[in-house]
Parts: structure tokens; sequence; C-alpha cells
């Protein structure tokens, strides 16, 4: 029940608190990526993603796998009944890291499968709106 409530809280937060953008108090900010969408080759890559704005946070995290089932993480820490999200997303093919407080770090294994694989992380801040950004690898 606490966490029921705790999630009401901060959900009414998200709503209700103004933008850090003092010249646009009480309006949703964008969070402004450079891109939102990446295709690599098959081959491992490493590379970042930075945006206009900080202050948002790794919201969750979609990958498809070669059979075409989805799968959502969506990693936190427990703190005092809250869950608070984590800066490090990974799995057995992808790291993805908030490296700085307006940047985004992807390091993609090679893909073997002979099939695309596609990973889809969710940013997001309170007062900001969210954003997608989508890694296709061939």
């Amino acid at each position: 029940m606490k966490q029921l409530i705790n999630l009401f809280l901060f959900s009414l937060l998200a709503i209700t608190l103004p933008s850090c953008d003092d010249d646009n108090v009480g309006i949703v900010t964008q969070i402004e990526p450079e891109v939102t969408e990446v295709t690599i080759g098959s081959e491992a890559a490493s590379f970042s993603i930075k945006t206009k704005r900080s202050g948002w946070f790794l919201d969750e995290l979609q990958y498809f796998s070669k059979d075409g089932s989805k799968t959502i993480v969506n990693e936190t820490k427990n703190i005092n009944g809250v869950d608070v999200p984590l800066d490090t997303m990974a799995g057995s093919w992808y790291q993805v890291v908030k490296s700085a407080p307006n940047e985004i770090a992807f390091q993609i294994a090679e893909n073997e499968t002979g099939k695309e694989r596609k990973l889809i992380v969710t940013i997001t801040g309170i007062g900001m709106s969210y954003d997608d950004l989508t890694v296709i690898q061939q």
C-alpha cells in the first residue's frame, strides 16, 4: 500500500511541478535529443546521444529478440520505499548509461543472430516530456 501511495504522489508531482526552465514555468520542457533513431551494422558499436536539456532519467528500456518477442526493462533501486531510476541498464548485448547530465551512452555487442534487433530507451523527467531513443542493429 505504501508503494502505491508513493507512486501516486510521484505521479502527482510529475503532473503539477513546473519545469526547471525559468522561461517556461508550468510548461512541460522538451528534452530534445540530437537524434531519436540510430541504425548500425552487425558489428559492435559504441556511441552517445546528447540532449539539449538535463534533468531526465532512464525510464524504460524495450528490446526485441530474434523471435520477435518484446522484453521491457524498468530498472530501479528502492530507497525508503520509493523506486528510484538507475543510471545504467544492461543486458547480454547492450549497455545503456546516463553518462553525463545531458548525454546517454550506448554499447552494443556484435549481432551474430543474422536477424535485425531493436532497442528502445525511454528517457523522461519531472516536468519534462519523454523521448524514445531507438537503436536498430542490422
